[in-house]
């Protein structure tokens, strides 16, 4: 018995209507034992092939999972964090620059609730190093100064782009299981969406996460790719002509190591 998640039943009956299409075709002429084969291998090659929502999401989540570091020194235009691949740190990452703001305080208790942080700078990861990992500045910010928090994704300005018309539910999924970021509402995203994946003229937005019935992307500030995910089962159930694919990313900036470290 197969058993398939209620997120998953609208794009599995697509599918199904798809497929018994293509296999009618495919099979036209074949004896009835052939004709059990070739559906029995069309319905393992999908199932095998797309892997699933949850573990597209459970990828994604932890790929985005926010970290909590310190920056150490300024070195040559760039910053070194103290953060490395032990904590699953990787280049490309993006690493918000907190400005501790005013405490949160329950009125009854006293009790301090949080406090009322800002974006004081964004930084992304150029190399990984053991015990640190270099990070440049990405857009216009305040002075950072060594001992300034870091948070990797976090309060950043996200928009999903859906190219396929089936990923509302996945958009409402990696909204609720990534909170710490900045999501424009879906319905918003796809209005204002070019219709090939491009970076838009003066845009604020620090990530974009395009899907497309061929995968998942998360690209940054300057349209790079920072992930890249097989696109779930659900995506691929009615899957039509490809979009035009979008531009190579930009390499991410690579200075000359500094002597001594």
């Amino acid at each position: 018995m197969v058993c398939i998640a209620p997120g998953l039943v609208p794009g599995f009956f697509l599918f199904s209507l798809f497929a018994s299409q293509q296999i009618e075709k495919l099979t036209k002429g074949m004896s009835p034992m052939s004709r059990h084969f070739s559906v029995l291998a069309f319905i393992l090659f999908f199932f095998c092939a797309a892997p699933s929502h949850a573990a597209v999401l459970a990828q994604v989540k932890e790929d985005f999972k926010p970290i909590t570091g310190y920056v150490i020194m300024p070195v040559d235009g760039e910053y070194l964090i103290d953060l490395d691949a032990t904590k699953k740190v990787a280049v490309g990452d993006l690493f918000s620059v907190i400005e501790a703001g005013e405490k949160i305080v329950h009125p009854v208790t006293k009790e301090v609730l949080g406090t009322l942080d800002a974006l004081k700078g964004l930084l992304q990861v150029t190399r990984v190093k053991s015990g640190y990992s270099y990070t440049r500045p990405v857009e216009e910010a305040q002075a950072v100064e060594r001992g300034d928090t870091i948070q990797r994704y976090t309060n950043l300005r996200t928009t999903f782009w859906d190219y396929t018309g089936q990923g509302e539910t996945f958009y409402a999924e990696l909204r609720d299981a990534l909170p710490a970021l900045e999501w424009r509402d879906y319905g918003d995203a796809q209005a204002a969406k070019p219709n090939a994946p491009v970076l838009p003229d003066q845009t604020t937005v620090h990530l974009f996460f395009i899907l497309r019935h061929d995968g998942l992307e998360v690209r940054g500030p300057g349209f790079e790719v920072i992930h890249a995910y097989a696109s779930p089962a659900s995506a691929q159930a009615s899957k039509k002509q490809p979009l035009p694919a979008a531009p190579p990313s930009a390499p991410v900036q690579k200075p000359a190591p500094m002597k001594g470290l």
